[in-house]
């Protein structure tokens, strides 16, 4: 009876640990938004920070996960904030929120994700995928 609650126990952690965004994926943006394929980039996730190369350059980042049901949900945002120089920008900044990007984090290589602001979720900016390399 042991082994088979440990055999359970085992597969469980097994499973959320395969379910969890980490690794390198190359990002696309969909044709719509980026004709011309130039706005892809790299992206190196860990548990709880990534890093986009984006032309030999690192931006760093922090990861929020949040469970809704059985929808994980997985925003992505930018350590780097950039002081607007106008004062309607940071008025628009305050009610929009930071850009993030969102992933519904499941098991496979490909995924899809969306570019939203924090504090308007229901705005989408721009889609596109996200393709695990090995």
């Amino acid at each position: 009876m042991n082994k088979i609650f440990s055999l359970v126990l085992i597969s469980i952690f097994s499973l959320q640990d395969s379910v969890n965004l980490t690794g390198t994926y190359d990002v696309k943006y969909d044709k719509i938004f980026d004709p011309s394929g130039k706005m892809a980039f790299q992206l190196k996730v860990e548990k709880e920070n990534y890093i986009k190369v984006i032309d030999n350059e690192n931006i760093e980042g922090g990861i929020t996960r949040i469970k809704s049901g059985e929808r994980s949900l997985v925003y992505l945002h930018d350590f780097l904030f950039v002081n607007p120089g106008i004062p309607t920008d940071s008025l628009r900044h305050l009610k929009l929120g930071k850009v993030v990007m969102e992933i519904e984090e499941m098991n496979s290589d490909t995924l899809d994700f969306r570019t939203t602001y924090m504090n308007q979720l229901q705005i989408t900016i721009n889609k596109g995928k996200l393709f695990r390399k090995y």
